[in-house]
């Protein structure tokens, strides 16, 4: 007990079980919940954090700054990663109305009506042509909105999450207006898409509102923004006169929305049906 080469080896191989033990369970944990802890900022995942500080501070990242977001974004994603392994999308109430309302958006447009034909489409883009182009000297922009006066102060936090969704790529702007924004006053998918001149558009956002979007980059949703009647995520567009294959994706959105078949009501009935719900006997209420 005292040969130094037998303590060696007996360290080694308590070192080794520990190892072999948890390193076996890592790996039977990674496969029972399918999420893994590496980690890997790449150049996709830095470009777009680079992207994401330039619509939010108005510049380009410095070395130390586009660093302290690579880790910020680190951070986040082992919380959310710990979040998952622990449950926590089960269990919290919270959690489950967000995903509820996320799912929502998805819904939307994917009401029984079929798809909108090729001269149905054209016909909606001739007929609306005019309002899709931009003026000389105009400026364009999408929007969904967010009013404080019905949200109040998860106003901010929706539109965050609804800037998030957007990272996906699965799903249209005027279809998450429609399905979860807020209306200014009149129709949601006529208000998504904003076009006309700074000063016009100015009497209604309010002209630090417009004078930020026209600093914005093009064709790349940033925000929330606020003004005087809530939050907004927006994404600047380029001014053009916009073609028919461009439009093609809005045209549809509106199509269905007029068939009033865009709602995510007419879309959870179509979802309920695939379903075997029992609800059991409910108590008597007292009188």
């Amino acid at each position: 007990m005292q040969e130094p080469l037998l303590h060696f080896i007996m360290i080694g191989a308590i070192i080794f079980t520990i190892w072999f033990c948890y390193g076996k369970r890592e790996a039977t944990e990674e496969g029972r919940t399918g999420i893994s802890r590496k980690i890997t900022v790449g150049e996709t995942k830095l470009k777009e954090l680079h992207q994401q500080f330039i619509q939010n501070e108005g510049h380009s990242p410095s070395h130390a700054e586009l660093t302290k977001a690579a880790d910020d974004w680190v951070h986040e994603e082992i919380l959310y990663r710990e979040g998952m392994r622990a449950g926590l999308d089960r269990n919290d109430p919270i959690i489950r109305q967000r995903l509820a309302k996320l799912m929502q958006w998805y819904l939307v447009g994917a009401g029984a009506g079929g798809e909108p034909g090729e001269a149905e489409l054209r016909r909606h883009f001739e007929a609306n042509e005019e309002r899709y182009r931009s003026t000389n000297g105009g400026l364009a922009f999408e929007q969904i909105f967010f009013s404080t006066a019905r949200r109040g102060s998860t106003a901010e936090t929706d539109a965050r999450m609804t800037l998030r969704s957007f990272e996906a790529g699965k799903i249209t702007g005027i279809e998450v207006a429609i399905g979860h924004g807020d209306s200014l006053g009149g129709d949601k998918a006529q208000e998504e898409l904003q076009r006309g001149k700074p000063d016009d558009l100015a009497a209604k956002f309010g002209m630090p509102f417009i004078s930020l979007i026209q600093k914005l980059p093009f064709d790349r949703w940033s925000g929330p923004y606020e003004t005087p009647l809530g939050w907004h995520v927006v994404k600047h567009l380029k001014p053009s006169n916009p073609t028919f294959d461009e439009m093609r994706g809005q045209i549809r959105s509106e199509i269905i929305s007029a068939r009033g078949n865009a709602t995510p009501e007419v879309a959870y009935s179509a979802l309920l049906k695939r379903y075997d719900v029992e609800i059991g006997s409910l108590p008597e209420v007292q009188k």
